[in-house]
């Protein structure tokens, strides 16, 4: 082998080496702003989570309110309406 082949082979091997390197850089770039992103992805769902819970909480505690309300106005309708379906309840159940 002469000594330009030689050469040559060596430019080719620092060239693979320097193209290899490159790559493995740009993949921790890549791998790192994945990561990022992920990070952010994670605690937007988070707090959209937690605003839904708090909004299912608050929808919830009014409606019981609105309830309870309507009871205290009309115990009556309220003991009725509760024993109708009872009865509803008891008859589908006797059913099976």
């Amino acid at each position: 082998m002469t000594t330009t082949q030689t050469d040559t082979m060596s430019a080719r091997s620092k060239d693979r080496e320097t193209n290899s390197h490159s790559a493995m850089d740009d993949l921790k770039r890549d791998t790192a702003a994945v990561r990022e992103d992920l990070s952010v992805l994670k605690d937007d769902a988070v707090k959209a989570t937690s605003h839904a819970a708090e909004h299912a909480t608050s929808t919830v505690k009014e409606y019981h309110s609105n309830v309870c309300e309507t009871i205290r106005k009309n115990p009556t309708t309220s003991v009725l309406v509760a024993a109708g379906i009872g009865v509803i309840v008891g008859k589908i159940i006797s059913k099976f």
